[in-house]
C-alpha cells in the first residue's frame, strides 16, 4: 500500500462481508491497524503513512487465536486468544478501498481509502516470519492460495484506476562519469544534477547507487554499498564531485568499472556512462574511441549499458554513444533522469 493518509481517519483496507455478518473479515484503519473476525483486534499503529510503499502483513490462526501484524517485514504488533474457535464464513463479498455496513454495499465516503494498493493476496493458512521477511522481491512473488492478486479479477468502482504496479527488486547501478576538457565544467555540473536527479527518483527501492569517475585514469569515488539509497549522505557524497579536465579514455573507465565494483551477487546490474562519445589513445597506444570491446565484456558479466550525452551538443558522438549501450534506444540525454530510473528498473525488473 502507498498513501499519504494518517492514521487517525477511519480507513476500510480489506473488507469481506457475509449475509451473516458485516464484518466477517475486515482490515480497518482506526487510530491504527484492527482486524475484524466477527470482533476486532486493535493491532498497532506502524508508520506507513508517508506516501511510500509499505508491505503489511496480519496472520490470525483460530485455534489458539494468535494474531500478528507486520509493517515491510518487520513484526508490529502481536497476542494470542482472539477470536479463539472462530470461522470465516465462505459466499461473502469482498471490497478493497472501502467497509461494508452491507454485503457488497453500505459505504460511507468518508471510510474511503485515498491511495494505492496491490499484491493483495489471502492464504488459509499462517504465513511464517521467513515468507513474511523484508525481502521485498521475494515479497513480490508470493501468490495467495485463496485470493491472488496476480490471477483474481478485480472489478474497478467509483474514482478508481489500474495502474501497473512494479514489483521491487535489488539492483545495483553503477555511474560512469567523463570529467575530461572536452565536457566542460558546465556541462560537468548538468551531469551531477543529473546523478542526484536519479537518485531521487527512487522509492522504497533495494537499489544500491555507486560512482567512478574518470579523465586519463578511472577512479572509483563511490563504491557501491557505501550508503543506503535514502541516506542523506549519498545526495552529500555525490554534490562532493569535482571537475578534473583532461584526457577521456572511456573504455579503460568501462573496464575499471567491470572489474572493479563489487556488485552484490544477488543484484541484477546496470551502469549509466556520461559522456560525450570523444575518447583519446590509452596509456598503452591503443585507441579508445571504439568501445565495443569492453562495453561487450560488460555486457558478458551481465551488467546492463546505457549512456547520457554530455558535453557540447554539436560535438557529441552519436555512434560511440550507441557503441557503448549496444541499442540506440539506450541513448538518453540529461532532461528526464526518471525516464532513465524507470526505463532500468523496466529492463532489469520487468
Amino acid at each position: 500500500m502507498r498513501s499519504n493518509m494518517t492514521s487517525s481517519h477511519k480507513i476500510g483496507l480489506v473488507s469481506y462481508a457475509v449475509p451473516e455478518h458485516h464484518n466477517e473479515l475486515l482490515l480497518y484503519v482506526n487510530g491504527g491497524f484492527n482486524l475484524y473476525i466477527q470482533n476486532f483486534k486493535k493491532m498497532g499503529d506502524p508508520a506507513v503513512w508517508d506516501g511510500e510503499w509499505h508491505a503489511i502483513c496480519t496472520t490470525w490462526r483460530s485455534s489458539d487465536g494468535v494474531w500478528q501484524l507486520y509493517a515491510d517485514g518487520v513484526l508490529k504488533g502481536g497476542g494470542s486468544g482472539f477470536n479463539v474457535g472462530g470461522k470465516v464464513r465462505s459466499g461473502g463479498a469482498w471490497i478493497l478501498g472501502q467497509d461494508q455496513d452491507i454485503v457488497a454495499g453500505g459505504f460511507d465516503a468518508n471510510q474511503a481509502f485515498v491511495g494505492e494498493l496491490s499484491k493483495v493476496n489471502l492464504w488459509d493458512r499462517v504465513l511464517s516470519p521467513a515468507e513474511i521477511g523484508a525481502d521485498w522481491a521475494a515479497f513480490c512473488d508470493l501468490h495467495g492460495n485463496v485470493i491472488d492478486w496476480d490471477t483474481t479479477n478485480i472489478e474497478l468502482f467509483g474514482e478508481t484506476s489500474r495502474a501497473e504496479y512494479q514489483c521491487v527488486c535489488s539492483v545495483d547501478i553503477v555511474f560512469v562519469v567523463d570529467l575530461s576538457w572536452s565536457i566542460g565544467m558546465v556541462q560537468f555540473e548538468v551531469a551531477r544534477q543529473f546523478i542526484l536527479d536519479f537518485v531521487r527518483c527512487f522509492g522504497n527501492q533495494d537499489v544500491n547507487i555507486g560512482v567512478i569517475t574518470y579523465d586519463c585514469v578511472p577512479r572509483t569515488f563511490i563504491g557501491l554499498g557505501t550508503y543506503a539509497l535514502g541516506d542523506a549522505g549519498l545526495l552529500g557524497a555525490i554534490q562532493g564531485l569535482m571537475y578534473s579536465g583532461g584526457l577521456s579514455r572511456t573504455s579503460l573507465a568501462i573496464r575499471h568499472m567491470t572489474a572493479t565494483s563489487n556488485f552484490r551477487d544477488e543484484a541484477l546490474r546496470a551502469a549509466v556512462v556520461l559522456t560525450d562519445g570523444n575518447a583519446q589513445s590509452n596509456v598503452n597506444g591503443q585507441i579508445t574511441g571504439d568501445y565495443a570491446f569492453e562495453a561487450n565484456e560488460a555486457r558478458s558479466a551481465d551488467i546492463a549499458l546505457y549512456s547520457v550525452a554530455i558535453g557540447n551538443p554539436i560535438l557529441v558522438n552519436d555512434v560511440a554513444l550507441k557503441a557503448i549501450c549496444g541499442e540506440s534506444d539506450r541513448v538518453f540525454d540529461t532532461d528526464n533522469a526518471c525516464e532513465v530510473a524507470n526505463r532500468i528498473l523496466k529492463d532489469l525488473c520487468g
